[in-house]
C-alpha cells in the first residue's frame, strides 16, 4: 500500500527529526529538506510523488512563502501547510493552511489530512500518477466489459 509522501522543510534539525519520527507514526512517508533550495531540488526529482508539504516560514536563503510560491508554480494543487511563529499577513498567500509554532504533531497531521482531502475534492483534481497495477486493472476491466457488450 502506498503511503502519502510529505515533504517537511525546516532549517532546524530537531524539528526535522520530530517530523520524521511522528509523521511516520501517522502513516506518512517523510521526505526531509533543510532549506527551500533543497526542497525545490527534491520536488523536481519527485514532483509527482509528493502528496503535501510542511514548511517553516523563517529559513535562511528562502523563506517559506517564497518556497511555497515556487512549488505552486510547478504544481498549483500541491497542499502546503506553513508552520510559523510570526509570518507576515499576505493578501493572497501561496499556502493552503497555516499553524503556529508549537502546534502538536496531531494538529499538524490533521491539518495535512484536511488539506489533502480539500485539494482532492476540488473540481479538476486528478492524481499526478496512476499506479501501473491500477491502470492495467482498469484497462483489463474495460476490455472485458467491451467484449461482453460486443456479443
Amino acid at each position: 500500500m502506498n503511503r502519502p509522501k510529505v515533504l517537511c522543510v525546516d532549517d532546524d534539525p530537531g524539528i526535522r527529526h520530530l517530523y520524521d519520527a511522528f509523521l511516520k507514526t501517522h502513516g506518512y512517508q517523510v521526505l526531509l529538506a533543510a532549506s527551500g533550495q533543497e526542497a525545490l531540488r527534491i520536488s523536481r526529482v519527485r514532483s509527482n510523488d509528493i502528496a503535501a508539504v510542511i514548511t517553516d516560514y523563517e529559513m535562511p536563503g528562502m523563506n517559506g512563502y517564497e518556497l511555497a510560491s515556487q512549488l505552486k508554480q510547478g504544481n498549483p494543487k500541491l497542499p502546503i501547510l506553513m508552520i510559523a511563529g510570526n509570518a507576515p499577513q499576505m493578501d493572497d498567500p501561496p499556502v493552503d493552511g497555516s499553524l503556529t509554532k508549537g502546534a502538536s504533531i496531531h494538529e499538524i497531521a490533521e491539518a495535512i489530512e484536511e488539506l489533502m482531502v480539500r485539494v482532492q475534492s476540488q473540481p479538476g483534481w486528478r492524481p499526478a500518477l496512476l499506479p501501473l497495477g491500477s491502470a492495467l486493472a482498469a484497462v483489463t476491466m474495460v476490455a472485458f466489459l467491451l467484449s461482453r457488450l460486443a456479443r
